[in-house]
């Protein structure tokens, strides 16, 4: 016999949520050596796909490393909206070759677009990008602070009535 458990749908969600993650990766994002017709097809209609995002949180600010290795900066946008970061860029090829003169092609050129939903809500107001070696470091002040907070329990020290029968 098996014994019960309680049925815990956010549980059950975010497990549903991983998968399809780890399935869309798979198939169309970082793991395109494991699916190398999928990865010649984006260089084919000349989209790259996902750059690479880490967010992590620093204090009060959320920061972003986005992987964008060989884009020229002026080819980014960045916008924030409430809690939503999209960049967008072009991977351009400084030189044209004929498809037959590939010898083996992997670098994907073309435009790109990704967005992911943020923890919190920006200040949009403070929100600092810098560019260095192929690495975007986007800085974003949290509207709120993010930060933890311990709450303190309160007790009612009352004597117990008990009442006679």
């Amino acid at each position: 016999m098996f014994p019960l458990t309680r049925w815990n749908p956010s549980r059950d969600i975010m497990s549903l949520h991983r998968d399809m993650d780890d399935l869309f990766n798979r198939i169309f994002g970082r793991n395109e050596r494991w699916f190398p017709m999928f990865s010649s097809m984006s260089s084919m209609t000349g989209d790259i796909g996902f750059p690479a995002i880490d967010v992590i949180r620093e204090g009060n600010d959320l920061v972003a490393h986005v992987e964008l290795s060989g884009v020229d900066p002026k080819d980014i946008e960045v916008n924030v909206t409430g809690n939503l970061l999209t960049v967008k860029g072009e991977r351009k090829s400084e030189k044209e070759y004929k498809k037959e003169d590939y010898f083996s092609r992997e670098i994907s050129y073309g435009s790109f677009e990704r967005s992911i939903v943020l923890p919190v809500d920006i200040n949009t107001d403070n929100i600092k990008a810098e560019y260095h070696k192929g690495l975007l470091e986007i800085r974003m002040p949290a509207a709120e602070a993010i930060k933890g907070r311990k709450i303190e329990i309160e007790t009612r020290e009352e004597p117990r009535k008990i009442k006679a029968a």
